[in-house]
């Protein structure tokens, strides 16, 4: 996969890492129509305190933090609580662009898609099994829950995923995840 590197500002995220890389954290931007490199151009302002590895829109991917690097997109490190596992120390951040439709944020079909293969090439490369790959809500809780259903994927659609060998994003008709 040819994913063009756009870095983000320094202070955005922490050089290194103080954990291997053991969970992939799909998030969306909850933006209406953004695209992954207008997202990866605002990450190159200093402060934001936010970042993530990769951003995934209908037609394109854009890296602005090094696999090797700790993004800041789990949160609960400044004060949060986690619900399983998943740290910025310990994981990749994946943000999805998003539409609103009919007052909901969305995720096109296209973007679901083109995020599932980058998921499974991430799995693939750093031997992360189906059971560590989560929404951010399962993560941290309550934020993000707009987009998605609950806190995390029920087990037929995990077997659904794996029998894809995709990821588990379920993708309504509407875009909706």
């Amino acid at each position: 996969m040819d994913i063009p590197f756009i870095p983000a500002h320094s202070s955005n995220y922490a050089r290194g890492r103080t954990a291997p890389i053991l969970w992939i954290v799909v998030h969306y931007t909850a933006n209406d129509g953004d695209t992954d490199t207008n997202n990866a151009h605002y990450f190159q302002g200093a402060g934001r305190g936010a970042s993530a590895h990769y951003f995934v829109d209908e037609d394109s991917i854009t890296q602005t933090v090094r696999d090797s690097d700790t993004a800041w997109h789990c949160g609960a490190e400044r004060g949060g609580s986690y619900f399983n596992g998943a740290r910025n120390a310990n994981s990749i951040g994946i943000e999805m662009c998003s539409d609103v439709v009919g007052g909901r944020y969305t995720i096109t079909e296209q973007t679901a898609a083109r995020t599932a293969g980058l998921v499974r090439s991430l799995m693939d490369k750093y031997n992360i099994p189906l059971s560590r790959v989560c929404r951010h809500y399962a993560a941290v809780g309550g934020f993000q829950a707009a987009a998605g259903r609950g806190g995390g994927w029920n087990d037929r659609e995990k077997e659904r995923a794996a029998e894809r060998h995709s990821v588990p994003l379920r993708v309504h008709r509407k875009g909706r995840i």
